[in-house]
């Protein structure tokens, strides 16, 4: 499908922008000094459960997806917005995998028990 003229889907695009654009900020921000775009983990790394951690455990991955998904939205191109979205899933996944690997084997029970009470990327769903 090419891309259609969609003034509503063009600003449901730009606030899901938005959105993510916020959330990946605020969870960089709930990260400190600590964040890095690399997965590992810094010295003196403590395990962040505050802030959108709260509510989920890769918030600025959600971000990262929500940002593309918005962007393909804004240009009103369902299989753009399907392709990149989903690609863009699927590396954050592998991304998850390690780093979640990695915190259990820095922060053990901690990290395990964190894990049971929050979802991965959507609060209450996954």
């Amino acid at each position: 499908m090419a891309t259609t003229d969609s003034t509503a889907l063009r600003w449901l695009g730009l606030a899901l922008f938005g959105i993510a654009y916020w959330l990946r900020i605020e969870s960089i921000r709930a990260q400190g000094p600590q964040f890095s775009c690399a997965v590992a983990i810094q010295e003196e790394h403590r395990l962040t459960t505050t802030g959108p951690y709260r509510w989920m455990r890769h918030p600025a991955y959600t971000g990262v997806i929500g940002i593309i998904a918005g962007l393909s939205t804004v240009f009103v191109n369902p299989v753009a917005a399907v392709t990149m979205t989903g690609l863009v899933w699927i590396w954050m996944e592998t991304r998850i995998r390690d780093e979640e690997k990695m915190l259990l084997a820095e922060f053990g029970l901690e990290f395990s028990g964190y894990a049971r009470r929050t979802r991965k990327l959507i609060p209450f769903v996954y």
